[in-house]
């Protein structure tokens, strides 16, 4: 089923869309998130930056066992 508003899906693992009152809703399996459009650019903004810091210390991590 398709949602109008639909932003991405991930089958198995949940899917983002926009509402047509504005709030974007965020749906992991048993979990459902709603944010406005400011509040989800923000909180997308901080799972970037900690994705970014876990790819950093793998990267560290593989260099140093090369070593």
């Amino acid at each position: 089923m398709e949602k109008k508003g639909l932003l991405v899906n991930r089958e198995g693992v949940g899917n983002i869309f926009k509402c047509s009152c504005g709030i974007i809703h965020v749906n992991l399996k048993a979990i459902s998130l709603r944010f406005t459009e400011s509040a989800f650019l923000e909180v997308a903004g901080m799972f970037k930056e900690g994705a970014s810091k876990l790819m950093d210390e793998g990267l560290k991590i593989l260099l140093s066992e090369q070593e």
